[in-house]
């Protein structure tokens, strides 16, 4: 469970955030790896819900393996 660096989301960037997400799912496919999609650590209030939001879209998109 988690995993994910949270402070990505910080950055408000969409193509650092779809990038960042990638490259955790890949690693959990490439290990075959049970998980619940999460973050190492608290998301802090510089998070804008968008963001928060736009991730999980993306986990949701490459989730199934």
């Amino acid at each position: 469970m988690g995993g994910f660096d949270a402070r990505i989301l910080e950055s408000g960037d969409k193509s650092q955030i779809k990038k960042s997400v990638t490259a955790f799912i890949s690693g959990m496919k490439e290990r075959n790896a049970r998980f619940i999609f999460g973050s190492d650590h608290s998301i802090s209030t510089d998070v804008r819900l968008e963001d928060f939001n736009y991730a999980l879209d993306v986990y949701r998109d490459l989730k199934d393996y």
